[in-house]
């Protein structure tokens, strides 16, 4: 599918990055009875950032990817079922840098948050393994808008959808009900000036974040068909739960047109973000926000083992 987005890489503090790891380990910080299913082992640890592309990143900080997307031609297979979805609208917070295999050196991407526009049924909440709850977007149909208060910066934003009808376009809440629609992203940024360079962060940086692995919820693996190893599976595939799966987006397209933004805030709203990443993050020395709005083209794989999904990163993506 096309991705029309912005990616912005914004640090935070590493413990509480590492704390949203660990709610967020294996899908079921709100099922924790289930949480045995995912054996023994603690949430997967950071892995350093790596200097050769990240020379000035703030220390104490682990990078965050935070998206705010407008998608098009969605193509997706669950359970053997295909759908298709002409455009769509969403946001995402991505732990990059997590050491699913625990060899200290093999990146992979955590989704800790997800939404989507809420015409589409929640039922895809699981899309892909990956959870996903219904939102509401400024603006709602494409990826960022200039913002009306200063027409040298953009903005996009999002919010929970939570008593507003999820099938109904956001706002609309029937019977004079209130419609409660917390913010959850805050994005403002500024095209990076040729006289700024060198850019808060290189091309090649974030996508050696961004084309990593990306882990599945556990739940997620299991619908995918994971035998999640259990003595005498019958579902077969990947056995070593939590799944991964190869979504690789590329740049080499004439349409892609990346260009070097500079946050000017991003603002994450917690308890809506998880804990531990809530805050407001800006252009300054301790908060290098810095990324790129393009459009990309996404390629996904299917679910694999974590450590085959490694192995097989498409290396002219990063």
């Amino acid at each position: 599918m096309s991705v029309d987005a912005t990616w912005l890489i914004v640090p935070v503090d590493k413990a509480g990055v590492q704390k949203a790891v660990k709610a967020a380990y294996c899908g079921l910080s709100n099922v924790p009875l289930l949480s045995v299913l995912c054996g023994s082992k603690t949430a997967w640890p950071l892995l350093p950032v790596p200097a050769n592309l990240f020379p000035n990143f703030p220390a104490g900080k682990h990078p965050v990817i935070v998206q705010q997307s407008y998608n098009h031609d969605i193509r997706q297979t669950i359970a053997n079922n295909g759908f298709f979805i002409q455009a769509l609208r969403g946001s995402s917070i991505i732990v990059p840098l997590v050491d699913r295999l625990r060899d200290g050196k093999t990146p992979f991407n955590l989704p800790v948050l997800g939404y989507l526009n809420s015409t589409v049924p929640e039922v895809a909440g699981t899309i892909g393994g990956v959870t996903l709850q219904a939102g509401c977007f400024t603006p709602d149909s494409s990826a960022y808008e200039q913002d009306t208060s200063n027409p040298n910066q953009f903005r996009s934003q999002s919010r929970n959808q939570i008593l507003s009808p999820t099938l109904l376009p956001c706002g609309n809440c029937p019977l004079g009900a209130p419609c409660i629609e917390p913010s959850n992203i805050d994005m403002y940024f500024k095209s990076a000036h040729p006289a700024q360079s060198p850019y808060p962060y290189t091309l090649p940086a974030l996508k050696s974040l961004l084309n990593a692995p990306t882990i599945l919820n556990f739940l997620g693996s299991l619908a995918n068909g994971a035998g999640g190893g259990f003595p005498g599976s019958v579902l077969g595939g990947c056995k070593d739960i939590p799944c991964c799966e190869r979504d690789t987006t590329y740049f080499n397209y004439s349409s892609a047109q990346p260009m070097a933004r500079v946050g000017i805030s991003v603002k994450l709203y917690e308890p809506q973000v998880p804990a531990g990443l809530g805050g407001s993050y800006g252009d300054s020395a301790s908060s290098r926000v810095g990324g790129f709005s393009a459009c990309g083209q996404l390629i996904g794989g299917g679910l694999e083992e974590c450590k085959v999904a490694a192995a097989r990163v498409d290396r002219t993506a990063l």
